[in-house]
Parts: structure tokens; C-alpha cells; sequence
């Protein structure tokens, strides 16, 4: 009969260990996988905007390209005009090569050894690797800006810069997870001479004027 008892307590021992381990690591593991995967997405996001950027600066447009100081009679600046046609353009190249990245990566896998499952920075490297597959849902969302900075006297740094945010949902086994990745380039800037206006001009042949505050 205690040898009954004893081999039940036993038994019952280990099926609670057994328990135990399986509820730590999925816990611990759920974690673990949603970490890696954000972070790993994270990693392939901004490596994708990098290139994009890369490819966008090759063209070899300069800021003459973008924008057209106009002066006056008296050799002051009047104001200043912008390709929009141009900025346009260049945006929605940026967005395209962001975004055909982006669909790269709809359907990735993110391969681990089992010892990260652990969330135990000694036993992460061991272990068998795992593979996670992870549905990557995004988004690219592109704008641009005119920023002046004074610079010097009678001397302002005008600069020309594109944004670009990125939300990307992942979805993995064990739930879901949020990515929001922003990055700027700056396409173009200079350093103008003299007094500049408190408004310019935008695009082509329009009246449409924005407040300039250096």
C-alpha cells in the first residue's frame, strides 16, 4: 500500500513538473517570441528605408532642382518657388521603394535557438533553432517639409526634408505585436544670402503661400 502511495506521489510529482515547465515556457516564451519578432522586424524596417534612402540621394537631384530663389529689384529675395511636380515625384519614388520592401516582408520567418524561449540571457544561444513564421501587415505613410534656420547674419540654411512613419502589425503564434519605425532624409539644403521673406511661393503658376519663420 505505501508502495502505491509513493509511486502515485511520484507520479503526481512529476506530472506537476511537467506542468510547471510547459506553463513557463509558454509564458516565458510568448514573450520571448513577441520581443524577437518586433525587434527583428524593427531591424528589417529600417534596413529597408536605409536602402530606399540611398537610392532616392543617387538620382542626383539638388536643391537648384527643387527650388528657385526669386529677387527683386533691388537684389533682395522676394521669394522662393518650389518644383512641387518634382517633390512629388520624388516622394512617391521614396514611397514605392518603402513599400515594395515593406511586401517583402508580409510573410518572414524568424528563426531562434530554443534556449531564448528561456528569456535567460545565459542559456539563449543553445539549444536547436526554432523557426516562427510571422505575417507582417504595413504601412508607409510619406510627407515632406521646408524647415529655415538662421544661419549668420542676413544668412538662413534652408533645408528641404522628406518623413516617412511606418505601423506594421505582426502576427505570430503566440499573438500579435505592433511595430511603428520613423525616419527622416534630407533631400536639400543651402545656405541663402540676404533677407528672406515672410512667405514663399509654392509650385507652379499657384497663390498658395505658407508662413516662412527662420
Amino acid at each position: 500500500m505505501r508502495t502505491h502511495k509513493k509511486a502515485r506521489l511520484a507520479l503526481g510529482l512529476i506530472l506537476l513538473l511537467i506542468l510547471s515547465v510547459t506553463v513557463f515556457f509558454v509564458v516565458r516564451g510568448t514573450a520571448v517570441i513577441k520581443r524577437t519578432c518586433r525587434a527583428d522586424i524593427n531591424a528589417k524596417i529600417n534596413d529597408i528605408i536605409n536602402v530606399s534612402n540611398d537610392k532616392v540621394i543617387n538620382l542626383d537631384v539638388f536643391y537648384a532642382d527643387y527650388f528657385t530663389i526669386i529677387y527683386d529689384e533691388n537684389n533682395d529675395i522676394a521669394a522662393i518657388k518650389a518644383n512641387t511636380g518634382l517633390i512629388n515625384q520624388i516622394t512617391l519614388i521614396w514611397n514605392t521603394e518603402i513599400q515594395n520592401g515593406l511586401n517583402k516582408l508580409r510573410n518572414t520567418k524568424i528563426v531562434m535557438p530554443f534556449g531564448a524561449l528561456t528569456g535567460s540571457s545565459l542559456l539563449a544561444k543553445y539549444g536547436m533553432d526554432i523557426s516562427i513564421d510571422a505575417q507582417v501587415i504595413s504601412n508607409c505613410a510619406i510627407t515632406y517639409a521646408s524647415h529655415f534656420t538662421q544661419a549668420g547674419i542676413n544668412q538662413t540654411l534652408h533645408r528641404f526634408v522628406l518623413y516617412t512613419e511606418i505601423v506594421a502589425e505582426i502576427i505570430v503564434p503566440s499573438g500579435m505585436e505592433n511595430v511603428i519605425v520613423s525616419q527622416e532624409i534630407v533631400l536639400a539644403e543651402t545656405i541663402i544670402n540676404g533677407k528672406v521673406p515672410q512667405s514663399y511661393l509654392i509650385g507652379d503658376g499657384t497663390l498658395d503661400y505658407l508662413d516662412l519663420i527662420p
